[in-house]
């Protein structure tokens, strides 16, 4: 019983104000409103699912040129020498890959086609009716 009286005491004289109550309900209403924002934000985006890998693809491919010696660029075909072999990244059945061998670089294509400028090859493809374009930089 006093045990209780005295904790009693205690939190009254060391509770709570009415200030501090205050700035917890306006912080943690601020946390709600940023998270319904990021949400609603999020809800609208609707990320493209072949984003990420046209990404890696171009990085990829970017190793791919810095070792290997390009010798032809044309509309629909580029043809790489990797040491003796040489090697052709081009449209097969819908994605572009890198041939003689299965290594896909992108994925669900329609009408790809590259083009050669002085530091870099720009790749366009479409995807869904949608024109997508990426430049793999050359490091010559």
């Amino acid at each position: 019983m006093i045990i209780r009286q005295v904790l009693e005491k205690r939190w009254m004289s060391k509770g709570s104000t009415l200030v501090e109550a205050l700035l917890l309900i306006l912080v943690y209403n601020m946390a709600v409103v940023m998270l319904v924002s990021l949400l609603q934000q999020y809800q609208l985006r609707k990320p493209d699912i072949y984003e990420i890998q046209d990404l890696i693809s171009v990085h990829q491919l970017e190793t791919l040129f810095l070792i290997a010696t390009i010798t032809e660029v044309e509309l629909f075909e580029i043809e790489l020498m990797l040491g003796e072999d040489t090697f052709y990244l081009e449209e097969v059945n819908n994605k572009i890959i890198l041939s003689p061998g299965t290594q896909i670089f992108f994925l669900e294509l329609e009408d790809a086609y590259f083009e050669k400028e002085e530091d870099k090859i720009l790749i366009f493809f479409q995807r869904k009716n949608k024109e997508f374009s990426y430049e793999v930089r050359l490091f010559r």
